[in-house]
Protein backbone atom coordinates (compact mmCIF):
# COMPACT_ATOMS: atom_id res chain seq x y z
CA UNK A 1 0.00 0.00 0.00
CA UNK A 2 0.90 3.82 -0.04
CA UNK A 3 2.28 4.52 3.25
CA UNK A 4 3.53 8.21 2.19
CA UNK A 5 1.69 9.86 4.11
CA UNK A 6 2.80 7.91 7.39
CA UNK A 7 3.99 10.34 10.14
CA UNK A 8 4.12 8.12 13.38
CA UNK A 9 5.26 4.43 13.23
CA UNK A 10 5.18 2.50 16.62
CA UNK A 11 5.42 -0.92 16.82
CA UNK A 12 7.90 -1.14 20.25
CA UNK A 13 7.95 -3.94 22.50
CA UNK A 14 6.51 -6.90 20.21
CA UNK A 15 8.48 -9.99 18.78
CA UNK A 16 9.07 -9.06 15.07
CA UNK A 17 12.18 -9.83 13.51
CA UNK A 18 14.15 -9.54 10.06
CA UNK A 19 15.45 -6.87 9.21
CA UNK A 20 14.79 -2.96 8.70
CA UNK A 21 14.34 -2.39 5.31
CA UNK A 22 15.78 0.07 3.08
CA UNK A 23 12.20 1.70 1.72
CA UNK A 24 12.30 2.97 5.42
CA UNK A 25 13.80 5.85 3.85
CA UNK A 26 10.98 6.70 1.61
CA UNK A 27 8.22 7.97 4.47
CA UNK A 28 9.12 11.20 4.32
CA UNK A 29 6.70 12.49 6.21
CA UNK A 30 7.57 9.95 8.76
CA UNK A 31 8.42 11.64 12.36
CA UNK A 32 8.04 9.28 14.99
CA UNK A 33 9.89 6.05 14.32
CA UNK A 34 9.85 3.22 17.19
CA UNK A 35 10.58 -0.09 16.75
CA UNK A 36 12.22 -0.63 20.62
CA UNK A 37 12.49 -3.79 22.34
CA UNK A 38 12.24 -6.30 19.26
CA UNK A 39 14.01 -8.80 17.57
CA UNK A 40 15.14 -6.73 14.93
CA UNK A 41 18.59 -8.07 13.42
CA UNK A 42 20.59 -6.66 10.25
CA UNK A 43 22.15 -3.39 9.62
CA UNK A 44 20.31 0.20 10.46
CA UNK A 45 19.99 1.13 6.64
CA UNK A 46 21.23 4.53 5.53
CA UNK A 47 18.31 5.51 4.12
CA UNK A 48 16.77 7.10 7.06
CA UNK A 49 19.39 9.77 6.56
CA UNK A 50 16.81 10.65 3.96
CA UNK A 51 13.90 11.45 7.19
CA UNK A 52 14.60 14.91 7.28
CA UNK A 53 11.41 15.54 9.57
CA UNK A 54 12.15 12.37 11.92
CA UNK A 55 12.33 13.76 15.64
CA UNK A 56 11.88 10.44 17.61
CA UNK A 57 14.29 7.85 16.53
CA UNK A 58 13.96 4.23 18.91
CA UNK A 59 15.25 1.08 17.56
CA UNK A 60 16.98 0.26 21.29
CA UNK A 61 17.11 -3.23 22.25
CA UNK A 62 17.04 -5.12 19.60
CA UNK A 63 19.94 -7.35 17.87
CA UNK A 64 20.71 -5.01 15.39
CA UNK A 65 24.67 -5.32 14.10
CA UNK A 66 27.20 -3.30 11.52
CA UNK A 67 28.04 0.54 12.16
CA UNK A 68 25.92 3.11 13.21
CA UNK A 69 24.99 5.18 9.46
CA UNK A 70 26.49 8.42 9.82
CA UNK A 71 23.62 9.67 7.93
CA UNK A 72 21.59 9.59 10.99
CA UNK A 73 23.54 12.29 12.16
CA UNK A 74 22.71 14.92 9.63
CA UNK A 75 18.54 14.80 10.67
CA UNK A 76 18.62 18.16 12.32
CA UNK A 77 15.16 17.55 13.61
CA UNK A 78 16.00 14.94 15.50
CA UNK A 79 15.30 15.25 19.33
CA UNK A 80 15.42 11.82 20.91
CA UNK A 81 18.36 9.48 19.42
CA UNK A 82 18.05 5.76 20.86
CA UNK A 83 20.21 2.81 19.43
CA UNK A 84 21.47 1.47 22.69
CA UNK A 85 21.36 -2.19 23.92
CA UNK A 86 22.11 -3.62 20.55
CA UNK A 87 25.36 -5.17 18.97
CA UNK A 88 26.21 -1.88 17.06
CA UNK A 89 30.11 -1.39 16.20
CA UNK A 90 32.14 1.34 14.55
CA UNK A 91 32.71 4.31 15.67
CA UNK A 92 31.30 7.83 16.32
CA UNK A 93 31.82 11.14 13.77
CA UNK A 94 34.09 13.90 15.37
CA UNK A 95 31.44 16.32 14.19
CA UNK A 96 28.22 14.50 15.57
CA UNK A 97 26.76 17.25 16.86
CA UNK A 98 27.08 19.98 14.05
CA UNK A 99 23.88 19.38 13.02
CA UNK A 100 21.71 18.21 15.84
CA UNK A 101 21.14 21.18 17.72
CA UNK A 102 17.51 20.08 18.60
CA UNK A 103 18.44 16.57 20.09
CA UNK A 104 17.51 16.30 23.68
CA UNK A 105 18.58 12.68 24.72
CA UNK A 106 21.35 10.22 22.78
CA UNK A 107 21.57 6.62 23.81
CA UNK A 108 24.29 4.75 22.61
CA UNK A 109 24.75 2.57 25.58
CA UNK A 110 24.96 -1.46 25.93
CA UNK A 111 26.93 -1.96 22.20
CA UNK A 112 30.20 -2.94 21.02
CA UNK A 113 31.29 1.44 19.66
CA UNK A 114 34.75 2.18 19.55
CA UNK A 115 36.86 5.29 19.21
CA UNK A 116 36.43 8.57 20.96
CA UNK A 117 33.67 10.51 22.01
CA UNK A 118 33.17 13.23 19.80
CA UNK A 119 35.13 16.36 20.58
CA UNK A 120 32.20 18.85 19.82
CA UNK A 121 29.43 17.22 21.76
CA UNK A 122 29.25 20.46 23.34
CA UNK A 123 27.53 21.83 20.77
CA UNK A 124 24.39 19.81 21.37
CA UNK A 125 23.37 22.51 23.20
CA UNK A 126 19.43 21.43 23.79
CA UNK A 127 21.05 17.89 24.92
CA UNK A 128 19.80 16.56 28.51
CA UNK A 129 20.42 12.85 28.85
CA UNK A 130 24.12 11.53 27.38
CA UNK A 131 23.98 7.92 27.99
CA UNK A 132 27.26 5.97 26.16
CA UNK A 133 28.31 3.48 28.96
CA UNK A 134 29.08 0.00 28.71
CA UNK A 135 31.12 0.41 25.02
CA UNK A 136 34.71 0.52 23.82
CA UNK A 137 35.26 3.92 24.06
CA UNK A 138 38.98 5.14 24.38
CA UNK A 139 40.14 8.81 24.82
CA UNK A 140 39.43 11.21 27.12
CA UNK A 141 36.32 13.34 28.24
CA UNK A 142 36.22 16.31 26.02
CA UNK A 143 35.95 19.50 28.04
CA UNK A 144 33.22 20.85 25.51
CA UNK A 145 31.06 18.26 27.50
CA UNK A 146 30.76 21.09 29.92
CA UNK A 147 28.96 23.46 27.54
CA UNK A 148 25.89 21.80 27.78
CA UNK A 149 23.68 24.03 30.26
CA UNK A 150 20.62 21.81 30.08
CA UNK A 151 22.75 18.18 30.81
CA UNK A 152 20.86 16.30 33.50
CA UNK A 153 21.76 12.70 33.23
CA UNK A 154 25.65 11.61 32.23
CA UNK A 155 26.17 8.01 31.66
CA UNK A 156 29.74 6.83 30.58
CA UNK A 157 30.55 4.06 32.65
CA UNK A 158 31.87 0.82 31.55
CA UNK A 159 34.46 2.05 28.63
CA UNK A 160 38.26 2.51 28.44
CA UNK A 161 38.68 6.24 28.81
CA UNK A 162 41.73 7.80 30.02
CA UNK A 163 42.71 11.22 31.41
CA UNK A 164 41.44 13.40 34.09
CA UNK A 165 37.51 14.45 34.76
CA UNK A 166 37.35 17.93 33.29
CA UNK A 167 37.09 19.81 36.18
CA UNK A 168 34.63 22.23 34.46
CA UNK A 169 32.04 18.74 34.42
CA UNK A 170 31.23 19.91 37.82
CA UNK A 171 30.06 23.17 36.91
CA UNK A 172 26.78 21.98 34.85
CA UNK A 173 24.59 23.06 37.55
CA UNK A 174 21.80 20.88 36.18
CA UNK A 175 23.42 17.68 36.40
CA UNK A 176 21.36 14.65 38.91
CA UNK A 177 23.60 11.71 37.47
CA UNK A 178 27.05 11.01 36.90
CA UNK A 179 28.34 7.94 36.34
CA UNK A 180 31.52 7.29 35.30
CA UNK A 181 32.64 3.85 36.85
CA UNK A 182 34.47 1.33 35.22
CA UNK A 183 37.27 3.46 32.94
CA UNK A 184 41.09 4.22 33.66
CA UNK A 185 40.34 7.83 34.64
CA UNK A 186 42.71 9.32 37.26
CA UNK A 187 43.26 12.46 38.78
CA UNK A 188 41.77 14.41 41.42
CA UNK A 189 38.91 15.55 42.20
CA UNK A 190 38.19 19.38 42.51
CA UNK A 191 37.90 20.35 46.51
CA UNK A 192 34.70 22.32 45.75
CA UNK A 193 33.18 19.41 43.79
CA UNK A 194 29.52 20.16 45.11
CA UNK A 195 29.79 23.98 44.84
CA UNK A 196 27.93 24.45 41.94
CA UNK A 197 25.60 21.15 41.94
CA UNK A 198 22.65 21.73 43.62
CA UNK A 199 20.89 19.11 42.04
CA UNK A 200 23.03 16.26 42.07
CA UNK A 201 21.60 12.75 43.29
CA UNK A 202 24.91 10.03 42.18
CA UNK A 203 28.07 10.28 41.81
CA UNK A 204 29.90 7.15 40.70
CA UNK A 205 33.32 6.79 39.73
CA UNK A 206 34.45 3.70 41.25
CA UNK A 207 36.65 1.30 39.27
CA UNK A 208 39.11 4.13 38.43
CA UNK A 209 42.72 5.19 38.95
CA UNK A 210 41.73 8.46 41.01
CA UNK A 211 43.98 9.58 43.63
CA UNK A 212 44.17 12.84 46.57
CA UNK A 213 41.69 13.23 48.99
CA UNK A 214 38.02 12.82 49.08
CA UNK A 215 36.42 16.82 48.35
CA UNK A 216 36.01 18.34 52.06
CA UNK A 217 32.52 20.10 50.60
CA UNK A 218 30.72 16.90 49.95
CA UNK A 219 27.99 18.66 52.57
CA UNK A 220 27.08 20.91 49.91
CA UNK A 221 25.61 18.08 47.95
CA UNK A 222 22.50 18.31 49.80
CA UNK A 223 20.31 15.80 47.48
CA UNK A 224 22.60 13.13 46.99
CA UNK A 225 21.82 9.58 47.16
CA UNK A 226 24.66 7.35 45.95
CA UNK A 227 27.94 8.30 46.64
CA UNK A 228 30.61 5.98 44.79
CA UNK A 229 34.72 5.96 44.90
CA UNK A 230 35.41 2.82 45.50
CA UNK A 231 38.26 0.94 43.77
CA UNK A 232 40.69 3.84 43.46
CA UNK A 233 43.50 5.16 44.89
CA UNK A 234 41.97 8.10 47.51
CA UNK A 235 43.54 8.92 50.73
CA UNK A 236 43.54 10.94 53.62
CA UNK A 237 40.61 11.11 55.97
CA UNK A 238 37.16 10.53 55.22
CA UNK A 239 36.00 14.43 55.61
CA UNK A 240 33.37 14.76 57.93
CA UNK A 241 30.76 16.23 54.99
CA UNK A 242 29.97 12.66 53.99
CA UNK A 243 27.35 12.83 57.40
CA UNK A 244 26.20 15.53 56.38
CA UNK A 245 24.15 14.27 53.47
CA UNK A 246 20.27 13.89 54.68
CA UNK A 247 18.93 11.80 51.85
CA UNK A 248 22.43 9.63 51.40
CA UNK A 249 21.52 6.13 50.84
CA UNK A 250 24.59 4.15 49.36
CA UNK A 251 28.01 5.19 50.31
CA UNK A 252 31.03 3.41 48.79
CA UNK A 253 34.47 4.12 50.04
CA UNK A 254 36.24 0.97 50.20
CA UNK A 255 39.62 -0.02 48.29
CA UNK A 256 41.23 2.98 48.92
CA UNK A 257 44.39 3.96 50.35
CA UNK A 258 42.13 6.07 53.16
CA UNK A 259 43.80 6.76 56.89
CA UNK A 260 41.67 7.90 60.38
CA UNK A 261 39.16 6.54 61.75
CA UNK A 262 35.04 6.61 60.79
CA UNK A 263 33.65 9.91 61.26
CA UNK A 264 31.15 10.18 64.27
CA UNK A 265 29.06 12.74 62.13
CA UNK A 266 27.76 9.15 59.90
CA UNK A 267 25.60 8.63 62.90
CA UNK A 268 23.16 11.38 61.28
CA UNK A 269 23.01 9.77 57.69
CA UNK A 270 19.34 8.51 59.00
CA UNK A 271 18.86 7.70 55.72
CA UNK A 272 21.32 4.73 54.81
CA UNK A 273 20.85 1.53 53.03
CA UNK A 274 24.39 0.61 51.92
CA UNK A 275 27.98 1.10 53.07
CA UNK A 276 31.01 0.09 52.05
CA UNK A 277 34.41 0.64 53.78
CA UNK A 278 35.94 -2.39 52.93
CA UNK A 279 40.10 -2.60 52.10
CA UNK A 280 39.62 1.31 53.23
CA UNK A 281 42.89 1.52 55.38
CA UNK A 282 40.77 3.12 58.41
CA UNK A 283 42.06 2.65 61.63
CA UNK A 284 40.83 3.49 65.15
CA UNK A 285 38.44 2.69 68.24
CA UNK A 286 34.35 2.42 67.23
CA UNK A 287 31.88 3.03 70.03
CA UNK A 288 28.66 1.41 68.35
CA UNK A 289 26.61 4.03 70.92
CA UNK A 290 27.87 6.58 68.69
CA UNK A 291 26.62 5.37 65.85
CA UNK A 292 22.62 4.12 66.82
CA UNK A 293 21.57 4.30 63.25
CA UNK A 294 24.04 2.89 60.89
CA UNK A 295 21.69 -0.18 59.22
CA UNK A 296 22.38 -3.76 58.74
CA UNK A 297 25.98 -3.77 56.29
CA UNK A 298 27.35 -6.89 54.59
CA UNK A 299 30.26 -4.47 53.42
CA UNK A 300 30.57 -2.68 56.50
CA UNK A 301 30.96 -5.82 58.35
CA UNK A 302 33.22 -7.07 55.68
CA UNK A 303 35.54 -3.82 56.14
CA UNK A 304 35.72 -4.17 59.98
CA UNK A 305 36.82 -7.49 59.94
CA UNK A 306 39.51 -7.17 57.51
CA UNK A 307 40.80 -4.05 59.47
CA UNK A 308 40.59 -6.05 62.83
CA UNK A 309 42.85 -9.02 61.59
CA UNK A 310 45.02 -6.31 60.30
CA UNK A 311 45.54 -5.08 63.89
CA UNK A 312 44.13 -0.98 62.69
CA UNK A 313 41.49 -0.75 65.19
CA UNK A 314 39.63 -2.51 67.80
CA UNK A 315 35.98 -2.82 66.61
CA UNK A 316 35.06 -5.78 68.25
CA UNK A 317 31.99 -4.52 70.04
CA UNK A 318 30.92 -2.50 66.93
CA UNK A 319 30.89 -5.51 64.67
CA UNK A 320 28.50 -7.20 67.41
CA UNK A 321 26.23 -4.74 67.64
CA UNK A 322 25.55 -4.30 63.67
CA UNK A 323 25.85 -8.49 63.64
CA UNK A 324 22.67 -7.79 65.41
CA UNK A 325 21.29 -5.53 62.88
CA UNK A 326 21.32 -7.95 60.29
CA UNK A 327 20.13 -10.90 62.00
Amino acid sequence: GNLSFLSFLNISDNKFHGSLPFELGHLHRLKVMNMRANDISGEIPSSLGMLQGLQHLDVGHNSLTGKIPLSIFNISSLQFINLSFNNLTGSLPNNLCNRLASVTEIRLSFNYVTGKIPFNIGNCGNLQLLSMGNNSLTGSIPKSIAKLPLLEELYLQGNQLTGNIPSSLFNVSSLWMISLWGNMLAGKLPSDLCDNLPEIETIAVSYNKLSGPIPSNLSTCRKLQMLSLSFNAFSGQIPEGVGMLPLIQELFLGDNYLTGTIPGSISNLTSLKKIGLERAHLSGTINYHTYPLIPCSDWLLGSLHAAQQKGRGDYRGFVKEIAKRCE
